[in-house]
């Protein structure tokens, strides 16, 4: 059912945050089904399950924060869901030092 609701998602262009082995397992699982939808996985976090990191490695992922948890009930999903959205704000709302105009003498 994950690797189904992978490729769905992936399909649509929506993101699909990897937290934990399952859910790893369930993209690798997905790769077979259907091809080059990577750019859609976001590996959330490390954990202390064996086994996760050398999974991402062969599938060309690497993780956003290495928190090394030991339980993954998608705690680390929620801040991953935090980072993504500051990035994405900080991307479309944060001027630009080209566009913010400061006389020299103001400067201190």
């Amino acid at each position: 059912a994950m690797a189904g609701a992978i490729v769905q998602s992936a399909s649509m262009g929506i993101p699909v945050f990897l937290d934990g082995v399952a859910t790893v397992l369930a993209a690798i699982i997905a790769q077979t089904l259907a091809k080059n939808f990577n750019e859609y996985l976001i590996a959330v976090s490390t954990t202390c399950e064996d086994g996760q990191n050398l999974l991402l490695t062969e599938n060309g992922l690497s993780t956003m924060l290495d928190l090394k948890m030991s339980l993954t009930a998608g705690e680390a999903s929620l801040l991953g869901f935090n980072l993504l959205d500051a990035g994405i704000k900080a991307l479309r709302e944060m001027d630009s030092f080209g566009r913010v105009h400061f006389p020299l003498g103001d400067i201190k």
